[in-house]
């Protein structure tokens, strides 16, 4: 009887020490590794439905996108503010940084790329100086957030290989 009890508090205590919660300076508590990813991957999903409704949006009026685009940075602005606030996850914080840079990246997208499409197309001409500017807007998009993403998700590959988490493509 005593080996069972002395068995069932090595387990538990095998068990406790697995899912030892950490809290972030944003108030949020991570029990497990997947919790900790799958918060950084929530936002990173609110940001692409954001990017999606811009898209749907964008034959609206010029005044009508800017307040979108000034909300979306707004909430952005707020998801950085929270990853940043994320405790380190086993010393390791290299997923969250990446992740806070992914976020940047998605702001700079709202504050600046997309705000600079609408003033290049708002009067509904398009020089050929425009029309360069328009594709230097585009590829810098492109690269930025190649990079960002590729960066982020080699983080997050990373981080669930030390941390025994399967990954799963998720389709949007």
């Amino acid at each position: 009887m005593i080996k069972f009890f002395v068995s069932l508090g090595i387990i538990a205590l095998l068990f406790s020490a697995c899912t030892n919660p950490v809290k972030g300076k944003n108030g949020v508590t991570f029990r497990t590794a997947i919790e900790y990813n799958d918060y950084i991957v929530e936002k990173q999903d609110t940001v692409i439905k954001l990017i999606d409704k811009f898209e749907m949006v964008a034959d609206t009026s010029t005044n009508e996108l800017n307040a979108f685009l000034a909300d979306a940075t707004l909430s952005v602005e707020k998801m950085i503010i929270d990853v940043k606030g994320m405790p380190e996850w086993k010393g390791n914080t290299e997923m969250r940084d990446k992740g806070v840079r992914m976020l940047e990246y998605y702001k700079s997208i709202f504050a600046v790329s997309y705000k600079r499409l609408i003033e290049i197309t708002a009067d509904g001409e398009i020089s050929q100086a425009e029309e360069k500017d328009k594709e230097d807007v585009i590829k810098k998009m492109t690269v930025d957030g190649t990079l960002a993403e590729d960066a982020f998700f080699a983080a997050q590959k990373e981080f669930a290989t030390k941390n025994n988490v399967r990954l799963e493509n998720k389709a949007l």
